[in-house]
């Protein structure tokens, strides 16, 4: 499974990536076990398809026949064995979602920064954009564990308006005369400016409303006790 049959799949079960992403948005800090066995799952898949790709392929000779299915075997038990652990390493599986939302946020800025001044970053742009993501991931992923209060709803909400952004766009795509098997590449490239600006509006949006309903919500729990507690004096 390449990027393009990862967006296939995306796109033929969109309505469901959109449910996921909404959830994760503004009910991922409230459903915390659940997001994080989500984002396990997801990143599990991401790791077992690399795994699958860049060692299984290369160093063990499989018969074409059963290619497809031991290709699906190992991913699953790959993305199964990740969401165990984010299950079971709280602390870990904070780092990761921390480290996965700036890293993305960080990524798709970027990308629309690039494209927005239509600057060449020459061959090692693909470097850059890693390192970009891996920088601001570092960060935000050790700010996750450090504050974890206030940064696991933001990590959630930016995570969440990434894939509801995505999935938004998806039975929109051939309007900007982009199939919608190759939104993600086109996203990831940043070969669209005006989709990746809407795509990057949306997230931001969404994100910020997230945020504010989380702040508006403790601040009501806060004012609440408050109350009790002047109502038992």
């Amino acid at each position: 499974m390449n990027l393009g049959s990862l967006s296939s799949v995306i796109v033929n079960y969109w309505p469901i990536v959109l449910i996921v992403g909404v959830v994760l948005t503004f009910f991922g800090y409230l459903l915390l076990r659940i997001s994080m066995a989500i984002i396990g799952l997801i990143a599990g898949a991401y790791l077992g398809q690399y795994i699958w790709t860049n060692f299984i392929l290369k160093n063990f000779h499989i018969i074409s026949s059963d290619q497809q299915m031991v290709h699906v075997i190992a991913v699953l038990i790959i993305a199964f064995l990740v969401t165990a652990l984010f299950i079971a390493l709280y602390k870990f599986a904070l780092f990761i979602t921390g480290f996965l939302a700036g890293g993305a946020v960080a990524y798709y800025v970027y990308n629309w920064a690039i494209s927005a001044m239509n600057l060449d970053m020459g061959s090692n742009s693909q470097w850059i954009r890693v390192g970009v993501f891996v920088i601001f991931g570092l960060i935000f992923g050790l700010l996750t564990i450090f504050n974890e209060k206030k940064a696991i709803g933001t990590a959630m909400a930016a995570i969440g308006a990434l894939i509801t952004a995505f999935a938004i766009l998806i039975p929109f795509s051939s309007s900007f005369s982009v199939k919608p098997e190759d939104l993600l590449n086109t996203l990831i490239k940043g070969k669209n400016i005006m989709l990746l600006t809407i795509f990057v509006a949306i997230f931001l949006v969404l994100s910020i409303l997230s945020v504010s309903i989380q702040i508006g919500t403790k601040r009501g729990r806060k004012n609440d006790s408050k109350n009790q507690g002047q109502l038992k004096n």
